[in-house]
Parts: structure tokens; C-alpha cells; sequence
């Protein structure tokens, strides 16, 4: 059998590429798989595609297609309606255009997309779908029964063999008097950073001012007026010392957070699964977060969920600074809902289950 994992942009360090690895690495066992995509980086030992050859396989009733979509990807449905063997989408979810109303450009990508989506629904009728959450295609009514299955993405991080934290930033979190928050994910108008700056801004003026929110993530060009705003948000409340914007940073510095900090904070908008959270929960860190989008089937049962109300948001964080027993409570529904779901054994035998039905093959 031949696989072929698809994307437009296949990158080894973001949660899409991760996923794509793991499924390469468990297929490549025992089958012929490759990768395709307009832009491939960081995949040295992986067989990779050309444009003939590609059309070749695609001709081949033999040839399995694992398209992983997050985004438009015109080239992509052209490849795909050539395609006579099984398809699999692993559906990453598009984010809501409404997030990018400032942009046209992100907005029309975002609505492509998703006008994609609905199609690749119609247009393949006996394609599987896998889906990081149920949420993702419950969210556009899109009912596959018999021919779906949740499957999150495969685990990086918290596979925790290659990663060791930065020393010396570890230890100055655990030292630190402070209330240090974490927050992972691309500076974009659903992640909710206004909401995370009101928390703070409650937090201070309720419980005192030592609390330090650490934001971590891409800053795309396209979502600088968004930064900008959310900028003049923390310099109007004063609280400059207390959100910090870190960027991107190395993985070892970020376990130094995910170990070191006291909660882990979320307030976005729209999620489709949001790996961070599985990710905090690994590490032992407290999860307070908004329940929106699939956040709160991620996140499990008996976990920390709000609406729009900083004040809620910090009386939670207080209580987790402040009671211990609640705070370790917390902590163990957290890391069981990881352990029970999200290992990486959890999530290959998922895998497995799927590429057997779709294609009688066996990994």
C-alpha cells in the first residue's frame, strides 16, 4: 500500500507537522509513504514527491491520500479529484473569518477554506474523516456518522524524551513570589488576549499586583494592528511589567514555563483542540480557561471553565495560589484527562483503527 500525507505547508515544529510525522513514522513501517506539499521543511529522512511522480501515484487504486486541512489549498482539491484510491481528511479545523475582520486578506482565506471544507464534504462522499475534536465538524453541522472518528493530534512535547527544560529559567519561576502565567499560541483575535489583559488588570487590583502572564507564539505581519491594540490595552492598565510578550521561544525554555509557572490561562475564542492545554495538563500545570469552541472537550471534566468574566478568571487563580488541596485536586483531574486520552498510545491506536477501516491495511 502507498501513502501519501498532504499539506500545503508541511513544518516539523508546529502541532500540523508533528501530527504528519508520527502518521509518516508509524506508516513508513511497513508501507511506501511519502509527503507532498508547495513548502516542506525539516523532514531530512522523509520521502518526498515531485509533481509527476505524484500524478502517478494518484493514478493507483493502491495509493491511500491523507490530505490534512487547515486551510484553502486550491492545488490540493485538484489533486484530490484525480485521485481513484481511498481518501482520509484529517480536518485541523479554519478558524471563523469574523476573528480577521481587520484583514481582508486573512478573512478571505479563512472563508475559502472553510467554503472548502463543506465542499471536500460533498465532493468526496466516501472519504473518511479523522478530526482533532469533535467540536470541528459538529461547529458546520456536518454530520459523517459511520465514516468519521475524533482522533486528536499525535503528542511532541509530552512524549518528553528529547526535551529538557531551561535550568536556569526553571528555577527562577519556582523561586519567584510571583503569580506566573502561561500562555502558548499564535498572536491572533481568537487566542483572547484582551480577556487574558482584563484577568490580569482584575487580578491586580482585587488581589495585588504580583502576577506576571507570559504569552508565547508567532506574531504573524498580517495581526499587527491586532497587537498594537492589545498593547495599548496593557499600557493603558498600567500593566507593562505583568503581560509579557515573549514571541517565539526554544521548546527547552518553553518546558521551563509549562514546569515552572503556577496556571496555565486561556481564554480564546475559537479553538478546534488546542494542544497547549493537553500539554499543561502533562506537565502538572493547573488549567484555567474560557468555554468556548473545543476547549472544553479538550480540556475534560471537573477542569476550570468560564465565560466572559474576569472576575472569575481570578478568583479561580487566587484559589489555586491559595488552596492547596483544590490546587492539587485540579491537577490530578488534569493529568488524568491527558493520560486517558492524549497519550501517545491512546492516539496510535486510534490511528491504526483508522487506517484499517479506510484501507484494510495494517501498520
Amino acid at each position: 500500500m502507498n501513502f501519501v500525507l498532504m499539506h500545503q505547508t508541511i513544518v516539523a515544529r508546529d502541532a500540523i507537522g508533528r501530527d504528519i510525522v508520527e502518521m509518516y513514522n508509524l506508516l513508513n513501517r511497513r508501507h511506501n509513504c511519502y509527503l507532498y506539499g508547495d513548502y516542506i521543511l525539516d523532514f531530512r529522512d522523509a520521502r518526498r514527491l515531485d509533481r509527476s511522480d505524484l500524478d502517478m501515484l494518484l493514478g493507483r487504486p493502491s495509493t491511500a491520500i491523507i490530505y490534512h486541512h487547515s486551510n484553502y489549498w486550491e492545488e490540493g482539491e485538484a489533486f484530490l479529484e484525480r485521485a481513484v484510491g481511498p481518501i482520509i481528511f484529517k480536518y485541523h479545523n479554519i478558524t471563523p473569518p469574523r476573528c480577521f475582520a481587520f484583514d481582508h486578506g486573512y478573512w478571505y482565506a479563512c472563508l475559502r477554506g472553510r467554503e472548502q471544507t463543506l465542499r471536500f464534504f460533498h465532493k468526496f462522499p466516501n472519504a473518511y474523516w479523522l478530526t482533532d475534536s469533535a467540536f470541528n465538524l459538529e461547529e458546520l453541522g456536518l454530520s459523517v456518522d459511520g465514516r468519521s472518528a475524533v482522533l486528536p493530534p499525535f503528542p511532541s512535547m509530552t512524549q518528553g524524551a528529547e526535551i529538557q527544560p531551561d535550568g536556569p529559567l526553571l528555577r527562577r519561576l519556582i523561586e519567584s513570589q510571583d503569580l506566573n502565567l502561561l500562555f502558548s499560541g499564535r498572536f491572533a483575535p481568537n487566542k483572547g488576549h484582551e480577556l487574558m489583559v482584563r484577568v490580569v488588570q482584575e487580578y491586580a487590583g482585587r488581589y495585588g499586583r504580583n502576577i506576571r502572564l507570559y504569552i508565547v507564539g508567532k506574531l504573524e505581519p498580517a495581526c499587527q494592528p491586532y497587537y498594537d491594540r492589545v498593547q495599548a490595552l496593557i499600557a493603558g492598565a498600567g500593566l507593562q511589567d505583568h503581560v509579557l510578550y515573549l514571541g517565539t521561544i526554544l521548546d527547552e525554555e518553553l518546558l521551563a514555563y509549562y514546569l515552572g509557572c503556577d496556571a496555565y490561562l486561556c481564554c480564546s475564542d475559537h479553538e478546534g483542540f488546542c494542544v497547549p492545554i493537553v500539554e499543561a495538563q502533562y506537565c502538572h500545570l493547573p488549567v484555567v480557561a474560557k468555554a468556548k469552541g473545543a476547549v472544553p472537550e479538550t480540556l475534560g471534566p471537573s477542569e476550570l471553565l468560564f465565560g466572559e468574566s474576569p472576575s472569575a478568571y481570578a478568583d479561580a487563580l487566587h484559589r489555586l495560589r491559595t488552596d492547596e488541596v483544590f490546587r492539587h485536586q485540579i491537577i490530578r483531574t488534569g493529568y488524568a484527562n491527558y493520560a486517558s486520552r492524549f497519550t501517545y498510545p491512546c492516539i496510535e491506536a486510534g490511528f491504526r483503527e483508522a487506517i484499517h477501516t479506510t484501507s484494510q491495511a495494517e501498520l
